[in-house]
C-alpha cells in the first residue's frame, strides 16, 4: 500500500498522528538504552568510590589509633599524667 493511498483512505491528520507517535516511539526507545546503559556504568563507578571511602575511613581511625599511642608513650617516658578521659572519649561528630 502506497503512502498516498493511506493518506487518501484515512486523512492526513491520522497518517501524521500515527507517524509522530512512530517517532516519539523510537526516540523513548533510544533514550532509555541509553540511560540504561548510562546508569550501569554510574553504578560501578559508585561502588569503586563506596570501596575508597571505606578504605580512606580504616586509615585515618588506624592513623587516629597511632597518635594516641604515641601520645600515651611520650607521657609514659616523660611522666606526664596520661588524660584517660581524653583517650576512651566517643566522638559525637561522628554520623
Amino acid at each position: 500500500m502506497d503512502i498516498h493511498e493511506v493518506i487518501a483512505q484515512l486523512g492526513f491528520p491520522i497518517v501524521s498522528a500515527v507517524g509522530v507517535a512512530g517517532a516519539l516511539w523510537a526516540i523513548m526507545r533510544w533514550v532509555m538504552v541509553n540511560l540504561h546503559s548510562e546508569i550501569g556504568e554510574l553504578h560501578t563507578k559508585i561502588d569503586n568510590q563506596l570501596a575508597y571511602q571505606v578504605k580512606l575511613i580504616d586509615r585515618v581511625r588506624q592513623l587516629e589509633d597511632d597518635v594516641v599511642r604515641t601520645h600515651v608513650l611520650v607521657a609514659s617516658i616523660h611522666e606526664i599524667r596520661i588524660p584517660i578521659e581524653r583517650i576512651g572519649r566517643a566522638k559525637k561528630d561522628d554520623f
